[in-house]
């Protein structure tokens, strides 16, 4: 039972893997013309979410049924206004949250 940030770039886009829940989880984050972020996840190879828009403080996979061991989150430190790329990992913090949390 866990809660972890993930530390993101404040980078409009990027890509990482990283293990989380005895998975490897890819996240694509990518920055959109009207400035939203845009995220894709990924377990052990298998499209979990693909370009979900960004929401602070809301689950991004937000279905149980997926086959992820997991939820990600991003909080927003400051209120509850959507993540712009500049603030990523300072005011916006990514949150991976075990689903025995949940």
């Amino acid at each position: 039972m866990a809660i972890y940030s993930i530390p993101l770039k404040a980078t409009p886009n990027q890509e990482l893997i990283v293990n989380l829940g005895n998975q490897n989880i890819g996240i694509t984050v990518i920055t959109r013309n009207n400035n939203s972020l845009y995220i894709s996840v990924t377990a052990d190879s298998e499209t979990i979410i693909n370009n979900r828009i960004c929401r602070a403080n809301q689950p991004l996979i937000d279905a149980q049924y997926k086959p992820i061991n997991g939820e990600l989150m991003i909080v927003d430190k400051l209120g509850d206004t959507d993540p712009r790329w500049q603030d990523l990992n300072s005011r916006y913090i990514l949150y991976w949250i075990d689903k025995d949390e949940l």
